[in-house]
Order: structure tokens, then sequence, then C-alpha cells
């Protein structure tokens, strides 16, 4: 149970930073999106799948963080009753 709760948390710290580096990569062109001089026609596919995906690592080291708070607790009532 301890080993699954580490991977999880793993798993988490990798997706987050995977996320922020997703950020920090499509950030130039968010920065762009409330200038007098923004053009949509010039954001690229690229753009918007980098921000999706993004976003999806966010959620998904959001779910990964739960499940392991979850499993920790599991794991501490288990070690309680015992």
């Amino acid at each position: 149970m301890k080993k699954i709760n580490h991977l999880l948390q793993l798993g988490s710290i990798l997706l987050m930073i995977g996320a922020i580096i997703l950020f920090v990569v499509a950030s130039k062109s968010v920065k762009q999106v409330g200038a007098p001089n923004f053009d949509l026609t010039r954001w690229e596919d690229v753009d918007l799948f980098i921000l999706k995906l993004g976003f999806n690592c966010l959620i998904g080291s959001f779910v990964l963080s739960v499940s392991s708070f979850f499993f920790s607790v599991k794991w501490l009532n288990k070690k309680e009753n015992k």
C-alpha cells in the first residue's frame, strides 16, 4: 500500500512539472492575447494543443494527488486497526 502511495505521489509530481513546462512554452502566445495588435489567425494549432495538454496534465496531477491522499488515509486506518 505504501509503494502505491509513493508511485501516485511521484506521478503527481511528474505531471505537475510537465504542466508547468507546457504552460511556460505556451506563455509567449498567451501574453499576446490582450494586446491591441493581437491577431487570432496567427495562433497555431500547436499552441492550442500545448495549452490543452498542459491543462490535462494539471488535472491528472490533481487526481493523482487526491488518490494518494485517500490511499494514505486508508493505509493509516489499516495501520491503526492492527
